[in-house]
């Protein structure tokens, strides 16, 4: 994945409504698999 498209991806994350530390988290968990940074569920409201 070349710069371009990472930026495009944390681009489409935060479109989605994440925060910057849930975008870094979300990365964190794609590039070393550590399950605590694995993405949590949205809450039902």
């Amino acid at each position: 994945m070349n710069m371009q498209e990472v930026a495009r991806l944390i681009e489409g994350l935060r479109e989605l409504g994440l925060t910057g530390d849930e975008v870094t988290d979300f990365l964190l968990w794609i590039e070393t698999g550590d399950k605590t940074k694995l993405p949590k569920k949205a809450k039902e409201a």
